[in-house]
């Protein structure tokens, strides 16, 4: 059973400030307002303006992530810092849940550093020069959100499992609805992970009825379906999120990245990495079990010696993979950790060992394989993983830290706690090149724009010099009552402009031109009234195809070449050599 009776301030002591630490070194210098971010700054203020989801923009989530930055939009105004805040709070609510869910199975000392793990490396990460995967401006807060009301639910569900007490079922039940209500694929792959769980703690609910544990499981997809429901009747967008919904798992095969993602690029790399990576660590541990084991048969009787002594092998174990840069193996494991672990649960709780713990965990891994099934054979903080390590890096930490160290204490006769110290310090350890790397990306984000809509600190290039004077000239040179549209992508444009944008897609990537069809998008785009168009230089070879209107979009690039005449043109001309730049074009008369 965990332990609820230990004062818990120093942990949450220890998270604040390590909160407030990261958000004063990277403030205002996450995402980036050319891709993702403009997206998420742009959506609810043209959701606040009257036009509505599925009908007049496209979207890949549910629609409470969207609606709910409307309202915040409307209480706290359209601006950068209104999005900050809400990851803000989002992060702070994830991060204490996280040590929650911990504490059913760990001490306090690694329950924080879970929590410590997940800020540094994966809440404020900054592994690439996008800096969208984050939580606090996320490249989408249905991600961030879904996971975040994911581990609420999580959380209330594994207080019935050892508690017992129908509340906190129906507290689950109602935090994983909203999840289904931001991400209804994502929710709909995890679902099942609670359904089993809930099989087997029929005891708790009613003893040889399955009645109450049937219905307790449809209950959120119930939920969920009829505020969906409600929606599709008051705005009329069933067929638009049909259409959405059914283009969103396509996008899983018309989409190179998610090869790349799950790892099925080069399934034999990535079985190799997952088995590196797990024989690395399992060395490491055992061989500071064999130092503890050492020191304790020494003749050494002070407890500084035989507490320092491991301290400083966790340290020289963490050098040897550091100069060997073997450190971005680290969550590879994950792969093989929660496919052993799931199955071993799940035996453990259908024979004779069904307690509380065991049933327990085998949610908590069985949600956690569940949930990383998109990057199934690539689990890594970096880009989509970001968001989808959260939950099953407590599992990771249990293996290690729990299972692993209790074997090796038991059969190498280990005094309880220098081997603790001594793998905790080593995963302290393993947090600093994340952070030196995410610190080095963040150092070069030192040019502070300021804008009518709050100020954002961006990189010094020239991509990024030209995406601001495209918003300063189209400011200050076009009517406010104008039409833009951004190609392949920049609708971030139109937030710091206030033109209006008049297509249903965002934008215009291989993928979107794949999905929708790139005859269908021009008939839209004939259709439209643009009063102008941007052109921007945006590399998109990770699709497959590097230039618009060069390797893909070719009929719309024609069409605009004989419909618009450039007006303004910041550095090169976009797609013709390898130097960025953007045109303004206007609509002949």
């Amino acid at each position: 059973m965990p332990q609820k009776d230990e004062n818990e301030f120093l942990p949450y002591l220890i998270i604040v400030g390590a909160f407030c630490f990261l958000l004063s070194q990277t403030w205002l210098k996450w995402g980036n307002p050319i891709i993702d971010t403009g997206r998420e700054l742009w959506l609810p203020e043209e959701l606040l303006k009257g036009k509505i989801l599925y009908k007049d923009i496209v979207s890949f989530y549910g629609f409470l992530p969207a609606y709910f930055m409307t309202g915040l939009y409307k209480i706290f105004g359209s601006s950068i810092n209104t999005l900050v805040y809400a990851g803000i709070g989002i992060t702070l609510v994830l991060s204490f849940t996280l040590f929650k869910i911990t504490r059913f199975f760990m001490d306090q000392v690694f329950s924080t550093l879970v929590v410590i793990n997940f800020l540094f490396v994966f809440a404020f990460g900054r592994y690439t020069t996008s800096g969208i995967f984050n939580f606090i401006l996320p490249y989408g807060f249905a991600s961030t959100l879904f996971i975040a009301l994911t581990a609420l639910a999580l959380y209330f569900f594994l207080k019935f499992i050892f508690y017992g007490n129908e509340k906190n079922v129906i507290a689950w039940s109602s935090f994983l609805a909203l999840a289904f209500l931001c991400r209804p694929e994502t929710a709909l792959t995890i679902w099942p992970a609670f359904a089993l769980t809930l099989f087997l703690s029929t005891g708790n609910l009613q003893k040889n009825s399955y009645a109450k544990p049937i219905l307790y499981a449809v209950s959120p997809i119930i939920a969920a379906s009829l505020c969906y429901g409600l929606f599709f009747i008051t705005t009329g967008t069933f067929a638009g999120f049909k259409e959405m919904f059914t283009k969103c798992i396509m996008t899983n095969t018309v989409n190179p990245l998610a090869k790349q993602w799950s790892g099925l690029d080069n399934i034999t790399y990535s079985l190799s990495q997952i088995f590196s990576s797990f024989f690395l660590q399992v060395s490491v541990i055992t061989g500071l079990a064999a130092i503890c084991r050492i020191v304790n048969l020494s003749r050494a009787d002070k407890p500084a010696t035989k507490a320092i002594i491991p301290i400083l092998a966790a340290f020289l174990f963490f050098m040897i993979i550091k100069q060997a840069s073997l450190y971005g193996l680290q969550y590879r494991c994950l792969t093989l950790i929660l496919f052993l672990g799931s199955f071993a649960y799940l035996a453990q709780s259908l024979a004779n060992s069904k307690s509380s713990r065991n049933v327990g965990l085998l949610t908590l891994f069985s949600l956690s394989f569940l949930i990383i099934f998109r990057i199934f054979l690539a689990p890594t903080p970096y880009q989509y993983g970001f968001f989808l390590l959260t939950i099953p890096l407590i599992c990771y930490y249990i293996f290690f830290a729990d299972i692993l160290k209790t074997i090796l204490e038991k059969h190498l006769k280990i005094n309880e706690g220098s081997l603790a110290t001594a793998t905790a310090c080593f995963f302290i350890l393993m947090i600093t090149p994340y952070w030196e790397h995410s610190a080095g990306h963040y150092k070069n984000h030192n040019k502070l724009i300021t804008t009518a809509k709050g100020q954002i600190y961006c990189d010094n290039t020239t991509q990024t010099n030209n995406f601001w004077k495209t918003v300063n000239y189209l400011k200050t040179k076009t009517p406010q009552n104008s039409t833009l549209a951004v190609f392949p992508e920049g609708i971030g444009i139109n937030f710091f402009t206030g033109l209006s944008y008049p297509l249903q897609p965002t934008s215009l990537l291989p993928m979107d031109i794949k999905l929708f069809g790139e005859n269908n998008l021009l008939d839209k785009i004939k259709t439209a009234k643009i009063d102008y168009i941007v052109i921007m230089t945006r590399d998109t070879s990770e699709s497959g195809a590097t230039a618009f209107g060069v390797d893909y979009a070719k009929k719309i690039q024609k069409w605009v070449d004989a419909n618009y005449v450039i007006i303004k043109q910041f550095g090169a001309k976009p797609f013709t050599s390898d130097t960025a730049g953007a045109i303004i074009l206007k609509k002949k008369s």
